[in-house]
């Protein structure tokens, strides 16, 4: 069967907390889970030593698929992006709960949520720190990908996305893109071709500017399209059977 991704959606907050310490999103709307995973992307301003060191959703530990930070100037404060798989709870309305495993806070942060349908094992995963990120990605037919960036500046930059169909494009404060994109993969392109163009431009490394971007791909549910196979054999075999008589 193959696998799917729906955005759920996203938000944005301003709370600021230091080390040790957990960054909070809590009632945060998604569609039921019908016994599908959620993958969920998490990006933070902090200085150069916050870590994502956790993730829980509904008190479920998920799993890290990936993490890339750019701090501006080499240090200080800047861009953290991670990407994360967890089984999905039953509600319509979840609690995410980020672990801050560094020595520096977190300033502000933004969750990006989408339901996971059908997916085996992570296939590629990549990162981007540079202005325009580049995140093409192997990618296989019936399988799924997504990507999110996080461009902190002090103008007011959008993103437009090419390779996949643009699923957001927000702000934390009123001057970092948040954005993000995704497709289900109907046929095969290894690597998939998939870029952002960040308007205006960032600097990563000067003044204020960094961005932090990631895409993750998913191999289609093997077990269920071995079951597939077999059904569509099985139909074969009863319709032979049924021609011959």
């Amino acid at each position: 069967m193959a696998a799917a991704l729906a955005f759920d959606g996203t938000a944005t907050s301003t709370t600021i907390v230091g080390t040790p310490s957990t960054y909070t999103f809590a009632s945060f709307a998604v569609a039921a889970a019908g016994g599908q995973e959620r993958l969920v992307f998490v990006t933070t301003i902090g200085d150069s030593t916050t870590t994502h060191a956790g993730l829980t959703v509904d008190g479920q530990a998920a799993t890290q698929l990936g993490t890339t930070v750019f701090c501006s100037d080499g240090s200080l404060v800047g861009a953290h992006m991670s990407a994360w798989r967890v089984t999905g709870s039953g509600g319509t309305s979840i609690s995410i709960v980020l672990s801050n495993g560094g020595t520096g806070a977190i300033f502000g942060a933004g969750i990006a949520c989408f339901k996971l349908s059908n997916a085996d094992t992570v296939l590629a995963t990549t990162t981007a720190v540079t202005n325009d990120p580049v995140l093409s990605v192997n990618t296989v037919t019936g399988g799924a990908v997504a990507a999110v960036l996080h461009g902190y500046q002090d103008t007011t930059p959008s993103a437009a996305w090419t390779g996949l169909t643009e699923r957001f494009d927000t702000f934390i404060y009123t001057n970092a893109v948040f954005s993000g994109a995704s497709a289900d993969i109907v046929s095969g392109s290894t690597p998939l071709a998939i870029s952002a163009n960040i308007t205006p431009n960032l600097t990563p490394g000067s003044d204020s500017d960094a961005v932090a971007a990631i895409c993750v791909s998913f191999n289609p549910d093997a077990d269920a399209s071995e079951d597939e196979r077999t059904v569509e054999k099985s139909s074969m075999m009863s319709m032979g059977k049924f021609m011959g008589n």
